[in-house]
């Protein structure tokens, strides 16, 4: 457990409760309809900076956009709960001077999880193959930051987590964040994903994967004393070595899915098994003025 006190957070109000339904349905209604906007893949956004000129293709557009929207949206409800409620999301915001054990298991985990996947399926299908680049995935780590994973984590852990935790345990809220995140996540899923007869089996395991890291994600933030960093690095850290090694593998992709989907949630019931028993920091004093 953190070596922070230990309290039980203020229940939370049935007003409170409904705000956030309803800031989950407009996040989800938002991002969908924007990912699912009717805009041709062949178009593209030119931007001129100082006489240099930026091409940015519609399809990037929309995912960054829609993935920013929950953030976003986190902030304004923030903006209209009251001062004390703005300061708990700037506390976990700023909150990085945490021991670097934390930020050591952000940046490990997920390139532990996927390079074991890939070494295992490369065992069972040998042959030629690409190796990743780590360098390209810290490039990519450190251009993801900004986007994705920094306005996700103010929605999903410095937003809803918190909130969920006010009326529900560690576990229970992180599943349940899971299971939305999966279903927010579903229009983006499958229009980044060409037609295959394997769709519906790489759907399954990715929504065991992302309800496994959802535990995961939650026992860091709450464990680091509710540090958003570590969770922003953590996303980052997870969407780049994906993104990177998985393009490697050129034989047994639906193998290599299953198998970082069932490491996942190996890791994450080890996670959960330990926030049984924790309960949440006492992070009132470092809470700004």
């Amino acid at each position: 457990m953190p070596e922070t006190e230990q309290i039980t957070p203020p229940e939370l109000s049935r007003k409170g409760l409904w705000q956030l339904w309803l800031f989950l349905l407009l996040s989800l209604v938002i991002s969908w309809a924007i990912w699912l906007s009717p805009f041709g893949r062949a178009g593209s956004l030119y931007i001129t900076v100082l006489g240099r000129s930026f091409d940015f293709p519609f399809d990037f557009v929309k995912l960054l956009l829609g993935n920013c929207i929950p953030g976003v949206l986190a902030i304004v409800f923030v903006l209209f709960e009251g001062r004390q409620q703005r300061q708990q999301m700037l506390s976990t915001f700023v909150r990085w001077r945490v021991p670097l054990k934390w930020y050591f298991l952000a940046f490990v985990l997920p390139f532990g999880v996927f390079w074991v996947s890939l070494g295992a399926v490369r065992f069972y299908f040998p042959g030629p193959h690409m190796l990743p680049s780590l360098a390209r995935t810290i490039v990519n780590l450190v251009v993801t930051l900004p986007f994705g994973p920094l306005w996700g984590e103010l929605a999903w852990r410095a937003f809803v987590l918190r909130k969920l935790q006010a009326r529900y345990s560690q576990v229970t809220s992180s599943l349940m964040i899971g299971l939305y995140w999966a279903i927010w996540l579903i229009p983006l899923w499958l229009t980044t994903h060409g037609s295959s007869n394997t769709r519906a089996q790489e759907l399954v395991a990715a929504i065991i994967s992302i309800l496994a890291w959802s535990v995961i994600y939650s026992s860091l933030y709450n464990r680091s004393g509710q540090s958003l960093p570590v969770v922003i690095l953590l996303e980052a850290a997870q969407v780049s070595s994906a993104e990177e090694i998985f393009a490697t593998v050129q034989i047994g992709q639906l193998h290599f899915i299953w198998l970082s989907a069932a490491l996942t949630a190996f890791l994450a019931a080890a996670f959960a098994k330990r926030m049984v028993g924790d309960s949440l920091p006492d992070t009132s004093e470092l809470t700004p003025s």
